[in-house]
């Protein structure tokens, strides 16, 4: 695909305590399309709290599905990703 400055797309991604959130931009920093996952997280005591990682990979897919349902994704020239301060997400060699 032969692609033009104008064609450009730019993905973010933000993966919160409570939801993610991914919006696809174009170059003139227009808002194309937006989706917004919530989830609930486990409070194992007080100011402390639990989420399963796969919870965040399925809600952040469910977003993407539903940003290129109408958009064409290999236009997406830029993905940026941020996440919720402050946090342990520990993984094994499945992940």
């Amino acid at each position: 695909m032969n692609m033009t400055d104008s064609d450009r797309t730019y993905l973010g991604i933000d993966i919160g305590t409570s939801a993610v959130k991914v919006v696809l931009m174009n170059s003139q920093k227009e808002l194309i399309a937006q989706s917004c996952e919530k989830y609930d997280v486990s409070e194992l005591k007080e100011g402390h709290i639990e989420i399963d990682p796969e919870i965040w990979f399925q809600s952040t897919e469910e977003c993407l599905h539903r940003i290129f349902k109408d958009q064409n994704a290999e236009c997406v020239s830029v993905i940026g990703i941020t996440g919720q301060m402050h946090s342990l997400a520990i993984v094994d060699e499945r992940l």
